[in-house]
């Protein structure tokens, strides 16, 4: 599959960052897709199949549970890459591949981002992304 047919969602509750990581994979000719919290991605889960997904760390519009049971059941095999402002703690890193994420990448370079994931999906190893080099337990 050529990059420009590759489709990422990209959900964060930071318009700045949101629009700036939109403008960066779309410089690259992917087909980008953004959501502002998690009701909206999730809509977005049962219309289009993605990629990838860049998931925020913080959605202020669900509850972890719920929102973990509904993506699960809806995100079918794009690879899962949380964004964290700060490095994450280990118990909620372990948590998080536990539920199904494939790797936390840090919201620090935008730049860095689009290079770890285009360098992973470049190589066909979309599926086991695990950019940050962190085990997935």
């Amino acid at each position: 599959m050529s990059e420009k047919a590759r489709r990422i969602l990209i959900v964060n509750s930071d318009e700045g960052f949101l629009t700036r990581l939109q403008v960066l994979f779309e410089d690259h000719d992917y087909q980008t897709t953004v959501a502002w919290g998690g009701r909206e991605m999730l809509s977005e889960l049962q219309s289009q199949q993605f990629d990838v997904i860049l998931l925020g760390d913080y959605l202020p519009d669900v509850y972890c549970e719920e929102f973990w049971q509904d993506f699960g059941r809806l995100a079918g095999s794009a690879s899962v890459a949380l964004l964290e402002t700060d490095p994450p703690v280990e118990e909620m890193a372990r948590r998080y591949f536990w539920a199904g994420g494939h790797c936390v990448l840090s919201k620090a370079s935008p730049h860095k981002v689009v290079e770890m994931v285009r360098g992973c999906l470049s190589s066909g190893e979309s599926h086991h992304l695990n950019l940050s080099g962190a085990p997935r337990e």
